[in-house]
């Protein structure tokens, strides 16, 4: 049997702790469904919020279409009965809401996103580990959380969810079809082929997070835990497209407080724009030995990064922001086999950067923090 995307991602674990501390992002999801015909209108304020908000982690819950899941059914029973259109955001009550979905206005989006943002992260969360077989389409990944906060008797929990982006194939109900100016004035009714954005496939904690996955309900500053998911990817889900997304939650028995600590994501696949096509990683029976290594890390200055592979073969050596941008081109064509030193600076500009190492017989991915510059 031939093997496709093999994928191994390996991020260098540090106890520094410096980028994280300042960092809080926040969940938004969109509770949405093919059959609603005010949907478009919440599609627009959700692709608004993806665009201009680089802290927000959006996913789509579909409820009562084909793309409802148990768990996405779930949500809208609990949070809005059932209905539609409307947002949550970490599913956190406002001071001054008296529940917690929020419509689908971009201006009432944005107010309530920037309230939340102004808040302390509590907790860092970042993906520690992760492997993809594709042989057997196995995914393990290990979440890691640094606590900077203290909890006493509380239930908190690690999640991780597989989300899907861009679906199409699914026709879209349209109240706008007719209404002039708007974005989706004669679209039609329905619209086909409508793009749903980060659809939510699959939660491995379900809702309220994996139970026991943080073993205790004292919790200190300084604290840290990690967690190991593991699931075989679907075979009609577009791993191009595959997205996960780690939360730490907390779960109380009134579903009004269970709100989001931290969310993170991470691409199945590297970002690599337009340099390697994913119809390039395809692999033989038995896949090539690959080894990628930083040092120093962390980092005040120059990084040195050496690579490995048993033949010869076309790479792709990147530094890479943590939102996927890329800053630095360090490889690009064909390497003899054996071990290659390159030495590379960081921008100067403190934070998380990755270095991907791209073949067409695999991917490596290792993490670097960089203190100064």
């Amino acid at each position: 049997m031939r093997t496709y995307w093999f994928y191994v991602l390996c991020l260098l674990f540090t106890t520094t702790i410096l980028q994280a501390q300042t960092t809080k992002k926040v969940l938004l999801e969109d509770l949405t469904g093919a059959w609603c015909g005010l949907c478009p209108a919440g599609s627009i304020s959700f692709n608004e919020v993806l665009a201009n908000y680089d802290n927000v982690v959006g996913v789509g819950v579909h409820i009562g279409d084909a793309m409802e899941i148990p768990s996405t059914a779930e949500i809208g029973n609990v949070y809005s009965g059932g209905g539609v259109n409307v947002f949550l955001i970490d599913r956190y009550t406002f001071d001054d809401m008296n529940v917690m979905p929020i419509n689908f206005h971009y201006e009432t989006i944005a107010a309530k996103l920037n309230e939340r943002l102004a808040m302390p992260a509590q907790v860092g969360l970042s993906f520690d580990e992760l492997q993809y077989d594709a042989a057997t389409r196995n995914v393990t990944v290990s979440l890691q959380a640094n606590f900077y906060d203290s909890f006493i008797d509380s239930d908190l929990r690690f999640n991780l969810w597989i989300v899907e982006d861009s679906i199409q194939g699914y026709n879209q109900v349209n109240y706008f079809n007719t209404d002039n100016g708007h974005l989706y004035y004669e679209a039609g009714n329905p619209i086909e082929n409508f793009v749903h954005r980060r659809v939510l496939r699959k939660a491995l904690g379900g809702n309220w997070g994996t139970e026991g996955s943080i073993a205790t309900n004292v919790i200190n500053n300084g604290d840290t835990f990690i967690h190991t998911y593991t699931f075989t990817v679907d075979e009609t889900w577009d791993i191009t497209q595959l997205s996960l997304v780690g939360l730490v939650q907390v779960y109380k028995a009134d579903d009004q407080e269970r709100h989001i600590l931290n969310v993170e994501t991470l691409d199945v696949l590297p970002n690599t724009g337009n340099l390697l096509t994913h119809n390039q990683f395809v692999l033989p029976d038995n896949s090539t030995r690959l080894a990628l290594s930083v040092i120093p890390n962390p980092t005040e200055g120059p990084v040195n990064i050496e690579i490995t592979t048993d033949k010869v073969m076309p790479v792709l050596l990147t530094l890479n922001a943590l939102d996927g941008r890329l800053v630095e081109i360090v490889k690009q064509g064909n390497l003899m086999a054996g071990t290659h030193r390159f030495t590379t600076l960081l921008p100067k500009q403190e934070g998380v950067y990755f270095v991907r190492f791209l073949t067409n017989e695999g991917v490596l991915v290792k993490k670097i923090m960089c203190t100064a510059n």
